[in-house]
């Protein structure tokens, strides 16, 4: 279509009309302008089809694409899912109650939901697991190395500070 500052009314409708606008609607507008308008939308609406129906690319079609579209917590969730499981239990401290958790499978991942009772969570890379405490369950080997360090530490702490600590302050203690 030329410039439309150039063409009558007459044209710019029978422009619409081109482009799917029926001639009955057509006929309705009375300025040039308001045809203008009318044609210029049709036409950015084709773009956006277009544009549309484009085949976006499939990002799941390896493990690369896959992790480089996936946040920190889903690729560390599904790394976590491939581990090896350990067997493990985490005391229940004074007044706490068994949890109870539940695990399923989403996207790949294992995600753990907590129903009742005490539980110990977990975060790694943003991936967030709950391991409840006063029953044996099932945890990747990450998480029950973490747990591990985390056990060893409360159980050192302030042993530095102890009675018994070693011989010298025992003798002169005693």
């Amino acid at each position: 279509m030329p410039k439309n500052i150039e063409l009558t009314l007459k044209e710019l409708k029978a422009e619409a009309v081109k482009l799917g606008v029926p001639v009955s609607e057509a006929d309705q507008y009375k300025t040039k302008a308001q045809v203008k308008t009318l044609i210029n939308t049709l036409k950015a609406k084709e773009t956006v089809q277009k544009v549309d129906e484009l085949e976006s690319p499939d990002v799941v079609d390896n493990k690369e694409d896959k992790d480089k579209w996936s946040n920190k917590a889903e690729v560390m969730g599904r790394a976590l899912a491939k581990q090896p499981k350990v067997r493990m239990l985490l005391p229940l401290e004074p007044n706490e109650k068994a949890g109870v958790v539940t695990t399923e499978i989403i996207r790949e991942m294992e995600v753990t939901t907590l129903v009742s009772g005490a539980y110990q969570p977990v975060t790694l890379n943003g991936f967030k697991t709950h391991c409840p405490k006063g029953v044996y369950f099932s945890a990747p080997e990450q998480i029950a190395k973490v747990l591990e360090k985390a056990h060893k530490q409360t159980s050192e702490a302030g042993k530095n500070f102890l009675i018994d600590r070693e011989e010298k302050t025992q003798t002169a203690l005693s």
